[in-house]
């Protein structure tokens, strides 16, 4: 078993509670973790027996065009499209950071990690 790891992923999106959010948008940040049996593509050195990179890009990519209130809610979709399409996963998370939230006050990012476990 290994953890698979492909991390900062950089989005420009429309995620966000208040109306500002969702029309002048934020910079996002994706990092997924996905544990995954991957002692036969290491043997055969098979890239079709592991976690292909660019398909979690892509997934995350689609995921984050798809504007939503809750960053919560933006974290599971893309962990539930991972493990849809590796389902021998044994555990996927998502970590799903907003850059300047608008909160009240200044602060740097907000964080949500959302796992799915087998």
């Amino acid at each position: 078993m290994a953890t698979i790891s492909i991390e900062g992923m950089e989005f420009f999106a429309f995620h966000g509670v208040h109306t500002e959010e969702q029309k002048i948008g934020r910079t996002f940040m994706v990092d997924a973790f996905i544990d995954y049996d991957v002692e036969a593509a290491a043997i055969g050195d098979d890239v079709a027996k592991t976690v292909d990179y660019g398909e979690v890009y892509a997934i995350a990519k689609k995921q984050m065009t798809i504007s939503e209130k809750l960053i919560e809610t933006v974290a599971r979709k893309i962990a539930l499209k991972v493990k849809g399409k590796y389902p021998k996963a044994e555990n996927v998370t998502i970590k799903l950071t907003k850059f300047a939230p608008i909160v009240g006050g200044k602060v740097e990012k907000a964080t949500v990690s959302y796992s799915l476990e087998s």
